[in-house]
């Protein structure tokens, strides 16, 4: 039974399919149209994972929309309502955009794609839930914590869910909702110190070990006022901004972080920063701390915006020493295939289904199919050349302080580079992170880089913490020998370290592995195959494209590698 889960018209548009319960193939649109973070329908990313699925839509027998259209129609008449008349922006923008309502979705369908059966509408925040509870297997009773900026009308939720009497739903225990929001006031800072709003969030993450937590306090006294607590906090008091949609920060930011000029330097902004990292952390613990003593859980799960803040998902793992997990596209992406997998419980497919005993990660679209890449390599234009190689070669590379791109494989799913379409390093020279920043990723000279481990190597140079985040890539974890790697060393002494098993990707496997034993470090730099504000790679045209435009040294598709080379000499 095919599920088509569908998500769009706000943010990283995205479609997945689920068959009996088990999640097949997953794609974000902005992959294809090359347009970040992509909002429209995803008319392309349908038809890929349609075709990644070997199926067609007389295949499909329910299309899920993530999230109920209708809900959210009726919270903006809200917002305009509660904050007239200091809102003629936000209202000038409703009253100018198609109203996107039930009607006007299933309408797409039909006419982008000629669907005629049933289109099924979800919940926001219950799709986030469903794509962490159902996306792999489980034991005993878990919390599933979903915390982003707003769906309909919640902004955070928790359920229960008990994988040892699954005919039982998730049950709701907890929600927060509009107009307070823990995702919407880390963005509302995120746009004070000058990054972009759902695009900048981990630069305030990466920006906060170089700042000092000064303004924590006044954050603490505004948010938690005489009716509110730590599990229930009050970000409506001037901190978001909800009449104006271009603005997302309140006044009362301002007085809290006493700005009187938005021209920050730096020292200023990595305070701001570090000081709304601790209070995004202090929330989140408050909030479980309530939901952990009252309902026993033995596991945790996450979903969300929020949930990709590795800082803050390392402090609470540490303070409560359950196990984390949260699933590699915890971003509005993830809610197709959350929709899906919800409604494939409801059909009665999950309780006997194939499920993972691990998040799939790689269900994107191949870099192309063999005949595809070999024609590819074949016709190269002037001024690159091509050869094949093997993992021992680049390691060869990698140790003499090379950068290599790999497109390999089916492209991950989510927003981190898991391998499949990545940029590696060594990790042996401080100078290699300012030359992947300057250089190759064209970005801010602050943020740091993450290091990528085998699974039997990882206790040795990184700290271990219960869950499975780290194979994710979704932890920061202390260092143990800073010094040793210090490319994938923040200045606090943390690292975003991803674990790596040979089944995931056994190429990248014996990269590690050749590079260890060439250097003694069998522990490598890797980051997103991307360029500032442009998506990661999807296919042998973009990979290309992106090492064209960049200081990258080798590109590496399939088991091919290509140089660049002077058509004069």
């Amino acid at each position: 039974m095919l599920i088509l889960g569908v998500s769009g018209l706000y943010h990283d548009s995205s479609a997945a399919i689920v068959d009996g319960g088990l999640l097949l193939a997953a794609s974000h649109e902005e992959r294809y149209t090359r347009i970040k973070q992509d909002n429209r329908f995803p008319i392309n990313s349908i038809g890929q994972v349609l075709s990644n699925a070997r199926a067609t839509l007389k295949d499909i027998e329910k299309i899920v929309w993530y999230e109920d259209p209708d809900l959210k129609v009726k919270r903006s008449h809200k917002v305009i309502t509660d904050t007239w008349p200091f809102n003629i922006t936000a209202f000038e923008q409703y009253m100018s955009t198609p109203l996107v309502s039930r009607k006007y979705v299933t309408n797409l369908f039909k006419e982008q794609l000629n669907w005629h059966g049933e289109v099924v509408f979800g919940s926001h925040h219950e799709s986030h839930m469903a794509s962490s509870i159902f996306g792999k297997k489980g034991a005993g009773k878990t919390l599933a914590l979903t915390v982003d900026g707003i769906g309909e009308f919640e902004t955070a939720t928790g359920y229960l869910f008990d994988y040892a009497n699954p005919t039982v739903p998730p049950q709701k225990v907890w929600d927060m909702a509009y107009p307070n929001s823990i995702g919407l006031f880390y963005s509302a800072v995120t746009q004070l110190i000058g990054f972009e709003v759902n695009e900048g969030e981990y630069k305030v993450m990466g920006l906060a070990p170089y700042g000092e937590p000064k303004y924590l306090q006044n954050l603490i006294s505004l948010a938690l006022s005489k009716k509110s607590t730590k599990s229930n906090p009050d970000f409506s008091r001037g901190m978001i901004n909800w009449g104006n949609p271009k603005i997302a920060f309140g006044p009362r930011l301002l007085e809290v972080f006493r700005i009187k000029d938005l021209e920050l330097d730096f020292q200023e902004k990595a305070d701001i920063a570090a000081s709304v990292q601790k209070f995004l952390e202090y929330i989140l613990v408050g909030i479980l701390e309530d939901l952990i003593e009252k309902h026993q859980p033995s596991a945790l799960r996450m979903a969300g915006g929020v949930a990709l803040n590795c800082t803050a998902n390392a402090e609470i793992i540490r303070k409560f020493q359950i196990p984390l997990d949260i699933q590699p596209a915890a971003g509005d992406a993830g809610t197709s295939a959350g929709a899906a997998l919800l409604q494939a419980y409801k059909n009665g497919d999950w309780e006997n289904s194939r499920a993972p005993e691990e998040f799939p990660t790689l269900i994107g679209s191949e870099v192309g199919r063999k005949n595809e890449v070999e024609s590819f390599i074949t016709n190269l234009r002037s001024g690159f050349e091509s050869s094949q190689t093997s993992p021992r070669e680049i390691a060869e590379y990698l140790s003499q302080g090379k950068v290599i791109a790999l497109a390999i494989g089916k492209a991950e799913f989510g927003p981190r580079a898991l391998g499949n379409r990545a940029i590696l390093a060594s990790p042996l020279s401080s100078e290699m992170k300012n030359h992947l920043n300057a250089a190759i990723k064209f970005r801010e000279e602050f943020r740091p880089f993450a290091p990528v481990v085998c699974i039997d190597d990882y206790d040795d140079y990184f700290e271990r913490l219960p869950g499975g985040c780290s194979k994710n890539m979704l932890l920061t974890v202390k260092s143990k020998h800073p010094n040793l790697i210090p490319a994938v060393t923040h200045v606090d002494g943390s690292s975003r370290a991803q674990e790596l098993e040979k089944k995931s990707n056994p190429f990248l496997w014996d990269v590690l592995k050749s590079f260890g034993h060439l250097t003694g470090v069998p522990v490598l730099t890797l980051t997103s195959f991307n360029l500032k504000g442009e998506p990661i790679v999807q296919n042998c045209h973009d990979a290309l494209s992106t090492f064209e435009r960049s200081g990258i040294d080798i590109l590496v598709i399939e088991n091919w590698k290509i140089i660049k080379v002077d058509p004069l000499n």
